[in-house]
């Protein structure tokens, strides 16, 4: 205070009026609180963006790696469920499982059958070598009429043993085994055929003796093999046994497989793991980031508000100095040097009283304007009254357009930061959508792939059975047209022999006469045939039997085979449909799933640019007054008021002087 009163005298002294050097030095505080407030403002601007721009991308980053986080977690599900696979190890297991097991079935199959057909071989052998043992045992003690019956028996067995008989062998035994013919004219003669007979009977004999030596070398050779195809069996079928255990243990081991899950998801885990992390310690860190701007904002407001009151003081300062009547009253008093500051003029004092109710309300950058309007050269009281109404009005005005401006931005920011949150949940609902589309496609191919290889599988086990079945079918016609054409001729030679058989003629004898007496003794009586016919012709219907049974049996087998090659038909086809239908379904899912996968990619790319616009015009709004008609419409609202009382009261002042 004493420096300032020194200075003030030092002024005087010097012939200056101290009051103008008052103002001009005010007015350079002022000038410099203006560049302070300027530079604090543009620091808080700075930092007010980088600190929305900063959480934006941080509320960005999380909101995609949240998004990232349930798409692993969906991931890590799946693997841990297996319904995804990342190699093709479980269909190759499967496969080689399957041909090993294909592979023991064919084994088995091929065994069977050929144990079978030995088997009938053998039967069939020992059935020959029985007939033919009986055979050879017969015609060295039979008669002639026995003879006969065993050469029918003898037919058959004989077909079967041409096979190993010389030509001369054959002709022998098949002259041997033809009946003979009878020659009445020569039945008295000697019996010299008897001879022959022995000669013919021990031909056919030596030629059996071969037959059953070369049937009981071939039955030995084929009991050894038999043997040999049961080692063979065995042996495979164990070595096969073991395969499959292996590829069983191998389909449930997966290996590959699993250890390329047991990455992918450790993989998956960590990713999951540092997203996790990267979003708690993101979260963390935008907390601490309000904390701090909520702190400094309430600082730079209240800085704001410090330093409007200053420059209000130093307004009113210079207005009080620097006006009309004060400049006048202070040179007059400076003049008198003994009425500086106690001669006023009636205009001075209202103009005082007036300012001194508007210093408080009124910001000291427009008291000034409003003081010299008020009392300026010629104005009038009424001028000076009705230039205060003009003012309230003007104020007035201002509130109104003041509150419109805050509703609309209120308005415009809520529907925006609603629209903006809209937008991003659809876009994380069609990311979401998209993942699951992707396995959703994944799983489809997949499983129209394995449905396509069944069908290929089943499709060739039908062909390889129809052809099984042709194959079967065509011995079987060639088996039935033989067994036809010898039950024909067995019936043919049957015929005949029964309408030559004459065991059933009747007759008598004619009378003995004395002549005959010393004739030679001949038969009488009718002639009822050959001893022994009636059991070629019995024999003829047993083979005739036996053909027709063969037929019947193999007609039989035929049928059951065809009735398996059918039912295994509709169960192939039943199976080639289903697996058809479900290779349709998949397609169609698939196809609409991709129709999906397309639109959730575009609808992705869509809400992203809303979003960005929408933050864009956010941004936007904000910055073009916004945020400042938000944060200072109270201030704004009490400085317009304690203003508008000021000018009441000036007003009145005025309007008592008048």
């Amino acid at each position: 205070m004493k420096l300032a009163t020194f200075a003030l005298v030092g002024v005087v002294a010097a012939g200056v009026n101290p009051v103008t050097k008052v103002v001009n030095m005010l007015q350079d505080l002022q000038k410099k609180a203006e560049k302070e407030g300027k530079a604090e403002e543009k620091a808080w601007l700075k930092y007010k963006c980088w600190y929305e721009s900063t959480t934006k991308s941080k509320k960005q980053s999380n909101t995609e790696a949240e998004a990232r986080i349930e798409s692993l977690n969906t991931f890590i599900s799946d693997i841990e469920t297996g319904a995804i696979e990342f190699t093709g190890e479980r269909g190759e297991r499967q496969k080689e499982l399957n041909t090993i097991v294909q592979d023991l079935q064919n084994a088995k199959d091929a065994y069977e059958k050929q144990k079978k057909d030995d088997e009938a071989t053998e039967k069939e052998m020992n059935q020959s070598l029985e007939a033919l043992k009986k055979a050879r045992a017969g015609i060295e003690k039979a008669a002639s009429g026995s003879l006969l019956v065993t050469n029918y028996r003898l037919k058959k067995v004989a077909a079967l043993g041409m096979a190993v008989l010389s030509a001369s062998e054959r002709e022998e035994l098949s002259k041997g085994l033809q009946p003979e013919t009878k020659d009445w004219k020569k039945l008295n003669r000697d019996a010299t055929f008897k001879a022959k007979y022995e000669k013919s009977t021990g031909g056919i004999s030596a030629i059996i003796a071969k037959m059953q030596k070369t049937f009981k070398k071939n039955l030995n050779a084929l009991e050894v093999r038999m043997e040999r195809n049961d080692k063979s069996y065995k042996d495979l079928k164990e070595a096969k046994t073991d395969e499959k255990t292996a590829a069983q243990k191998a389909l449930l081991d997966l290996s590959r497989e699993n250890g390329t899950k047991a990455t992918r998801k450790a993989d998956a885990e960590g990713e999951r793991d540092d997203l996790t992390d990267q979003v708690k310690d993101d979260t963390k860190l935008m907390g601490e980031m309000d904390t701090a701007f909520e702190a400094k904002e309430k600082n730079y407001k209240e800085r704001l508000a410090a330093r409007g009151d200053e420059m209000v003081g130093i307004s009113k300062a210079i207005e009080i100095l620097y006006s009309d009547d004060a400049r006048d009253m202070m040179t007059s008093s400076y003049e008198s040097q003994g009425y500086f500051f106690t001669q006023f003029s009636m205009k001075a004092e209202l103009k005082t009283q007036v300012y001194s109710v508007l210093k408080d309300s009124v910001k000291e950058n427009k008291l000034n304007k409003i003081i010299s309007s008020l009392f300026s050269t010629g104005s009038s009281m009424k001028t000076a009254i009705d230039a205060i109404d003009k003012m309230i009005k003007k104020h007035a005005k201002h509130e109104k357009k003041d509150l419109a401006q805050k509703e609309s931005c209120e308005k415009d920011l809520h529907k925006l930061m609603k629209d903006t949150r809209k937008n991003s949940e659809e876009s994380d609902d069609a990311l979401a959508s998209k993942v699951r589309n992707e396995a959703t496609i994944k799983d489809c191919e997949e499983k129209i792939k394995a449905g396509e290889d069944k069908i290929t599988a089943l499709k060739a086990a039908l062909k390889e059975a129809d052809e099984n079945l042709k194959e079967e079918k065509k011995e079987y016609e060639a088996a039935k047209s033989d067994d036809q054409t010898a039950k024909q001729l067995v019936g043919k030679a049957k015929a005949a022999l029964k309408k030559a058989d004459k065991s059933g003629s009747k007759g008598k004898a004619p009378n003995a006469s004395k002549a005959d007496k010393d004739a030679p003794e001949v038969s009488g009586g009718a002639y009822t045939g050959t001893a022994g016919l009636g059991s070629v012709i019995s024999t003829l219907e047993m083979i005739e039997e036996d053909i027709q049974k063969d037929v019947d049996n193999a007609t039989t087998a035929m049928k059951h085979s065809e009735k398996e090659f059918d039912d295994f038909k509709k169960d192939t086809d039943k199976d080639v449909q289903g697996q058809e239908d479900m290779i349709n379904k998949k397609k169609e899912l698939s196809s609409n799933t991709k129709d999906d996968l397309d639109e959730n990619v575009g609808t992705i790319k869509t809400k992203k640019e809303m979003v960005d616009s929408l933050i864009s015009e956010i941004a936007s709004k904000r910055a073009g007054g916004c945020d400042f008609i938000s944060v200072n419409i109270e201030l704004l609202k009490k400085n317009r008021n304690l203003e508008v009382d000021g000018l009441k009261k000036a007003k009145a002042i005025l309007q008592g002087a008048d």
